[in-house]
């Protein structure tokens, strides 16, 4: 069968999976009232690592190796591909928010709108990712799996892996 690439691009859903589930319990014991203990802090610098190591590693090999494979029969500028880039730069830009008011709450921060902010940014991050990965996995995923040759497949997936481990450094960074 023809899918290692998209096997490899299902393991990171897999991972986002369990960093979504971390970002609920933050928003949970933030509804509790609960501080930013060591161990809150410790499980937010886990959400940005995974931001930085993973989500923007991730969108970067669906850019710059899957979808420009699909345009050979999926036009790039409207349709699956256009929403998908679309929710690629909606998840970035959710991520970041979060990364910055959590470490702001990390820091001691914790004033009422900026509580009210990290649970609508992380509600809104969890949807948005749940919402893209259901559309990848269910959707593009298996209509992509049909039409790959194995030496193709074989081909992307030396493309996704040379880019995860080139050191050209991943854009949008939070410091």
């Amino acid at each position: 069968m023809a899918d290692r690439c998209l096997q490899h691009l299902l393991r990171d859903h897999q991972e986002a999976e369990r960093i979504v589930a971390d970002i609920e319990s933050l928003v949970e014991a933030q509804k509790l009232g609960r501080a930013w203990d060591a161990a809150r802090r410790e499980s937010f610098a886990q959400v940005v690592r995974f931001y930085e190591e993973v989500v923007l590693g991730h969108i970067q090999k669906e850019e710059k190796v899957l979808f420009p494979a699909l345009e050979g029969f999926l036009p790039h500028d409207m349709g699956p591909l256009a929403v998908l880039r679309g929710e690629h730069r909606e998840i970035g830009s959710l991520f970041r928010r979060l990364c910055e008011v959590g470490g702001m709450l990390a820091l001691g921060r914790g004033d009422a709108p900026l509580v009210e902010e990290f649970e609508r940014v992380a509600r809104s991050t969890i949807q948005m990712t749940r919402d893209h990965i259901y559309k990848e996995d269910r959707v593009l995923f298996p209509m992509v799996a049909r039409f790959l040759s194995i030496e193709r497949d074989e081909y992307l997936l030396g493309e996704m892996e040379a880019l995860a481990t080139s050191k050209e450094p991943a854009p949008q960074k939070v410091r």
